[in-house]
């Protein structure tokens, strides 16, 4: 409410919209450049319809993917607290009535027994290199080579490296689709929408781009020399060039991938389920073998 305030006060005071925006240093580039943009061309209205438009896709995307994801987090999470149970509050006392018997333990018993030890005694040392690592990947990913060298290697990553491409690539055809719609030239766009992409390969990928199209090339051209493009995106660049018509076709290519973000995120959660599951019964079932296997053979020693 304070910062419309101080947008109306600027407007009164006979300033552009797209200036008392700025001047509140609340609004993002991409907003304040589509409605400078619209203030120009004498289509403000149908501008903040289109802002509005994007706003929504990008929020019903996010809470589709949150939605999807939470199921398989909190299984993830209950799996962790019933294993770092069993490790720590039940197995030490199982190891105490195995070692007190004086029998010799078999060698993955004795592993079980070890990792036990080495987790409870040193949890203050694993929780250090975990934050000393975390510290470490801040750091690299805040310089430039760093960011590349990490977006390179997610985009590497076997089935989730194709949803990071791919949601990279929505966000920069949708971005792109809204400010050239909004009256934006192609080279503020492109330079606008590289920071939305939000990955700096694709980014590096844009600005290729935007140099080929000031030195007179069209943009499918550079898009495919990049190779961080999949075909569709770059026929669909190519017939919206062709047609004079590139908006409709990359809001096309926006739509097609949110699709396809969500149906690949679904299956790899209804992958996951399962998986978490299985892996939280094998450790049990782990623990339970190195323990219940020297106390049958004890039992049976004894009879």
């Amino acid at each position: 409410k304070a910062v419309f305030a101080q947008v109306r006060d600027k407007v009164n005071e006979g300033s552009s919209l797209a200036d008392a925006l700025v001047a509140t240093g609340k609004f993002d580039t991409l907003y304040v450049s589509m409605i400078r943009a619209g203030e120009a061309s004498g289509a403000l209205d149908r501008v903040l319809q289109r802002i509005a438009d994007y706003l929504e896709d990008q929020v019903r995307l996010a809470s589709k993917v949150t939605s999807i994801i939470v199921y398989p987090a909190v299984m993830l999470g209950f799996a962790l607290v019933v294993v770092a149970l069993l490790v720590t509050v039940v197995l030490p006392q199982i190891t105490s009535l195995l070692l007190s018997l004086g029998e010799e333990l078999p060698f993955y018993t004795r592993w079980v027994i070890a990792g036990s030890d080495f987790i409870r005694g040193r949890w203050w040392a694993l929780i250090g290199l975990g934050f000393l690592g975390y510290l470490g990947m801040k750091t690299l990913v805040q310089t430039e080579r760093g960011r590349l060298v990490a977006d390179r290697t997610k985009l590497r990553i076997p089935v989730l490296g194709r949803v990071i491409r791919i949601i990279a690539i929505a966000r920069f055809t949708r971005t792109l689709s809204s400010l050239l719609s909004g009256g934006v030239n192609i080279v503020q766009s492109l330079e606008i929408s590289r920071h939305v992409a939000n990955n700096a390969v694709i980014a590096e990928a844009i600005d290729e781009a935007k140099t080929s199209i000031l030195e007179g090339a069209t943009l499918a051209k550079p898009l495919r020399l990049s190779g961080e493009f999949p075909p569709m995106v770059i026929t669909m660049v190519e017939v919206g060039e062709r047609a004079g018509d590139l908006e409709a076709m990359l809001a096309k290519v926006a739509e097609t991938y949110d699709e396809q973000v969500e149906t690949t995120v679904t299956r790899l959660t209804s992958l996951m389920e399962p998986l978490l599951i299985l892996l939280m019964v094998g450790i049990v079932l782990v623990i339970i073998m190195a323990t219940l296997m020297p106390l049958l053979s004890i039992t049976n020693s004894l009879q």
